[in-house]
């Protein structure tokens, strides 16, 4: 399902928007993947988005768990939520938000610097219907993908192709209100992020824990 418009949108954490006409809002239904940790789907529409990006001209770069940047902007973002009842298989939505025609120098300036959008990037955007057309055919390749042999791996190795640029450096990560210090070193077979703390320890760190997680010494 794709909106015009969202007024009442729901971001990771509960944190709320209200978006513009252009953009794309687009949620799907994916199938529950039989031996799978769905843990690593947020990871996956993340790839799908990057490449759908790609074939503008984006080189779109993935922060963990579920954003999508080009350089300083984030360009959108990605949420995976499911639910079940306890008796049958859980039924999961994704959902995908993109920056297409946002003009971005109309923004407040406390947002104007950490905002991109395909247009203030200098390219033709692609209409929300042709975005989400593209985002999906690339979740439906990598669907199939991941539930075949070694397909979590060759997921896994995409979206670490596909991340900015953090690995083997120190980030900060705020988990239940207690921040944890770091190096990245992995994402493991869940897709939670290895951090390597002082002494060697090493810590896995789900999505679902952190509030908030950027390079130390920079902001979000």
């Amino acid at each position: 399902m794709r909106a015009d418009r969202q007024l009442v949108g729901r971001g990771r954490g509960g944190h709320e928007w209200v978006s513009l006409p252009g953009d794309l809002f687009l949620s799907f239904v994916l199938p529950a993947p039989d031996d799978r940790p769905l843990t690593l789907l947020p990871l996956l529409v993340g790839v799908a988005v990057a490449e759908a990006a790609a074939e503008w001209g984006i080189a779109a770069r993935l922060k963990w768990p579920n954003d999508v940047w080009v350089g300083e902007g984030k360009l959108g973002g990605v949420l995976v939520e499911s639910s079940s009842d306890g008796r049958s298989a859980p039924a999961i939505v994704a959902g995908v938000g993109l920056n297409l025609a946002l003009e971005v120098s109309r923004l407040p300036d406390e947002l104007r610097a950490r905002v991109t959008s395909v247009r203030a990037l200098g390219v033709p955007p692609p209409s929300p219907d042709a975005a989400a057309a593209a985002v999906l055919a690339r979740v439906a390749v990598w669907y199939h993908a991941f539930t075949a042999e070694n397909g979590a791996a060759a997921l896994r190795a995409a979206w670490r192709d596909l991340s900015v640029d953090w690995w083997g450096r120190e980030v900060r990560a705020e988990s239940a209100g207690v921040v944890l210090s770091g190096i990245v070193r992995d994402l493991d077979e869940r897709g939670a992020l290895v951090l390597e703390r002082a002494g060697g320890e090493r810590v896995a760190v789900l999505s679902g824990e952190v509030r908030e997680l950027r390079l130390a010494g920079h902001q979000a």
